[in-house]
């Protein structure tokens, strides 16, 4: 009896292995996490990123960028070349370069009121390629604050949906 249980669980684990597709992975290593891709009849360990290697570097330069916007509205079809804003909303609700802000009735830094909708530069978003020797470089932002706060510069009652790329 003993001998016919070992031979049946033998058989089932046989099956069990034999009856699954093998796939090769690729390992990846990104920001420290092991990432493993499906690679055809192929195990390496290859392509490995490093901790703290860029993968993608942008300065958002005003040379380049000064043309998507104009006195904090968004201009998207004055994006520089490979970029895209996009609002699925409908309301003009976009990413937008910016050397400045944040606007809004809680990140502006002035509270509710009439300077609300203003950037407020004690209260200014630093930019990781914010140098004296950088010129002017900026950043993208989605400014969900400042669409959500009212003419009077307070809270809006009911919030405003965002879906903008």
């Amino acid at each position: 009896m003993r001998l016919t249980s070992t031979l049946i669980c033998a058989l089932a684990l046989t099956s069990a292995l034999l009856g699954q597709p093998t796939q090769k992975m690729q390992h990846k290593s990104i920001q420290g996490m092991d990432i493993f891709v499906e690679k055809e009849n192929q195990m390496s360990k290859r392509d490995v990123i490093g901790s703290g290697d860029i993968l993608f570097n942008e300065t958002f330069d005003s040379s380049l960028w000064h043309t998507a916007q104009a006195e904090g509205v968004a201009i998207p079809a004055n994006m520089p070349n490979g970029w895209t804003a996009y609002d699925f909303t409908g309301n003009n609700f976009y990413w937008r370069w910016s050397t400045t802000g944040p606007r809004g009735v809680y990140t502006s830094g002035y509270g509710p009121g009439p300077n609300a909708h203003l950037p407020n530069n004690n209260q200014k978003v630093k930019s990781t390629s914010d140098t004296e020797s950088n010129g002017e470089k900026g950043f993208m932002l989605l400014e969900s604050d400042y669409y959500n706060t009212t003419s009077e510069g307070t809270e809006a009652t009911v919030l405003i949906v965002m879906d903008s790329y």
